[in-house]
């Protein structure tokens, strides 16, 4: 399964969530993740964020996807060094 997951939370919640986050998917900008994972591992992820993350903290977006292959990606301004590593 591919993974894209947003974030919006506290200041105090956004270190600890995205050095959870790039245990598993690759850092695209600021509060985007994405990647390839088992289900096993999106469980084992979604279950890490619910314990980190309240609904006082802020949201949490997991998009996802069954492959990589129906992504297609408009990139805009200067991010292409960065998307070379998942296309």
């Amino acid at each position: 399964m591919y993974l894209i997951v947003n974030y919006d939370v506290k200041q105090e919640k956004c270190q600890p969530l995205m050095k959870l986050l790039k245990q598993y998917l690759f850092h695209i900008q600021n509060s985007l993740f994405e990647g390839e994972l088992t289900n096993q591992t999106q469980k084992e992820l979604v279950d890490k964020i619910n314990k980190l993350i309240t609904k006082e903290d802020g949201a949490v977006i997991i998009y996802l996807l069954p492959s990589v292959k129906p992504l297609k990606t408009i990139n805009i301004g200067n991010n292409e060094e960065r998307f070379k590593i998942i296309i």
